[in-house]
């Protein structure tokens, strides 16, 4: 996320959200938002955006750091989910200080069923590591039920010691061996 016309316009969006009285919640990886002013993401709050940020920088404990969730989902009345590259950037358009005018090639892949709910898990989890609090309320999570191919999901924000990207490919290994 860079400031300009591109985060402008998603902070409109998430706010005429939430003004409209949904619940809006905003987890955002720390590294890479820090050109973003203190001045933005107090608009979203202001609006009742509940904004939060994943792993801080912390000196005490500065490896922590590394481990990123770089995972762009966004989860609509949980029933559906938008995965991908949004990136929020005016930067997508090609960068002129580089003579840069091709667009970033981005794309999202959208999903209903179960694979939502699997996802919006990962969210709560993230999202509870931050402090943030869950509504687990019955009937909160409203996916149904998928047909057809199973989908995996991995979590992206692994320890230096784990490998999700390992796991899901022995996952489909095996299970084309089944």
């Amino acid at each position: 996320m860079t400031p300009g016309r591109c985060a402008d316009e998603f902070a409109a969006a998430l706010i005429e959200r939430a003004q409209a009285g949904e619940e809006v919640q905003m987890l955002i990886d720390d590294f890479g938002t820090d050109s973003l002013s203190d001045e933005y993401w107090q608009q979203l709050r202001d609006a009742s955006v509940e904004v939060r940020f994943f792993r801080q920088f912390d000196w005490r404990s500065p490896l922590k750091y590394n481990s990123r969730t770089h995972r762009k989902l966004l989860i609509i009345d949980r029933q559906q989910v938008l995965i991908g590259d949004a990136g929020v950037s005016d930067d997508r358009d090609g960068d002129p200080d580089i003579d840069d005018s091709a667009p970033w090639l981005e794309f999202e892949v959208s999903y209903e069923g179960q694979v939502a709910s699997l996802l919006e898990g990962n969210f709560f989890q993230n999202w509870a590591y931050t402090g943030g609090e869950l509504n687990l309320e019955p009937g909160t999570i409203l996916a149904k039920p998928n047909e057809g191919e199973p989908l995996f999901v991995t979590n992206d924000t692994s320890t230096l010691s784990e490998s999700t990207i390992r796991l899901l490919f022995q996952i489909g290994f095996y299970y084309r061996l089944g």
